[in-house]
């Protein structure tokens, strides 16, 4: 398992059960800006409302920011006719 290449993976994980010495090593090994990057990147997609909610205050992440790039994103059709 590589950390690196499974980031986003880990991090939800992290985030969505982990205990608190699990996310000192996230912080530790990626740190906080790239778990700031994950939520507002990915955290709308990823994380259950419950835990999108907590970190984005735990870190300081303004909600918006997390909101905006959900609908900033397009979605190509399946059938493009």
């Amino acid at each position: 398992f590589d950390p690196h290449a499974h980031a986003d993976c880990l991090l939800e994980r992290v985030f969505e059960r982990g205990r608190p010495e699990t996310y000192r090593w996230a912080h530790d090994f990626y740190g906080a800006e790239r778990l700031r990057e994950f939520l507002r990147e990915s955290g709308v997609r990823r994380l259950s409302a419950r835990a999108l909610n907590f970190w984005t205050f735990m870190l300081e992440v303004e909600e918006r920011e997390c909101l905006m790039t959900r609908c900033l994103q397009t979605r190509t059709p399946l059938w493009p006719h």
